[in-house]
C-alpha cells in the first residue's frame, strides 16, 4: 500500500500479514481527502482503529500536523511503529497500544480533541451496552461525541461495511452531514457545529 498523495506521496506502508487487518482502499482515501482538503492543514487527526495507519500517515503527507493512532492488534501495532520509523515521523506521531475504548476515555481526561477522527472497526462487530447489543461502530462514535472529543467544525469519518445495519434513529442524534457508498464499504460523514 501507498501513501496518494502530498509529501510523503508513493512511500510504501508495511501491513501485517494475514486477513486480520483490512486497510481502507485508494478510492477511499481518496474520497475523504478530497472532502478536507481545505481543513487538513495543521489539523490534529486521530486515526481510531488504525491498522496500518494509511489514514493517518495520508493526513501527516498531506499536511496534518499531529496524528494519533489507536490499534489494539499486537500485529498491526508492531507495523505502525515501523511505518512511522521508516517515514521519520515519529515527532508528528503518538501511537496508542489499546482498544479503542480505553484510548477515548484517556483521551477525555487528558482534555484532548481533534480536528479529524477516521474510524475503521472490524466491519459488522456488534458489543454490548447497556443490556443492548449494538454495532460497535455506532457505539464508538456515540462515546466519540458524549466525550466531546470532536472539536467545533471537526469532521468524523466512520468506515463501515454496506452489509452492516447502522440504526437511522440513532444516527439522527448525531450530527450525519451524508452517507457514501463506495465498493463494499459505506463511509459516513459526520461535521460538529
Amino acid at each position: 500500500m501507498r501513501i496518494i498523495a502530498g509529501n510523503l506521496k508513493n512511500r510504501v506502508l508495511k501491513s501485517p500479514k494475514g486477513k486480520k487487518t483490512r486497510p481502507t482502499t485508494g478510492l477511499l482515501r481518496e474520497a475523504v481527502f478530497s472532502i478536507l482538503q481545505n481543513d487538513i492543514e495543521g489539523a490534529v487527526f486521530l486515526d481510531l482503529f488504525a491498522g496500518t495507519g494509511a489514514m493517518g500517515f495520508e493526513a501527516l503527507s498531506r499536511g496534518a500536523k499531529k496524528a494519533y493512532f489507536v490499534e489494539s492488534d499486537r500485529d498491526a501495532f508492531f507495523c505502525l511503529k515501523e511505518n512511522s520509523l521508516e517515514l521519520d515521523l515519529k515527532e508528528q506521531v503518538s501511537l496508542i497500544k489499546a482498544s479503542a475504548f480505553k484510548a477515548m476515555d484517556q483521551f477525555s481526561k487528558e482534555a484532548l480533541s481533534f480536528d479529524i477522527i477516521y474510524i475503521d472497526p472490524p466491519y459488522g462487530e456488534e458489543v454490548w451496552h447497556s443490556g443492548e447489543k449494538k454495532p460497535l461502530a455506532l457505539r464508538v462514535v456515540e462515546s466519540l461525541f458524549k466525550l466531546s472529543l470532536l472539536k467545533e467544525n471537526g469532521f468524523l469519518f466512520l468506515e463501515e461495511g454496506e452489509k452492516t445495519f447502522l440504526d437511522e434513529a440513532a444516527l439522527a442524534d448525531l450530527p450525519l452531514v451524508q452517507k457514501r457508498k463506495y465498493g463494499k464499504s459505506v463511509l459516513y460523514i459526520f461535521r460538529k457545529t
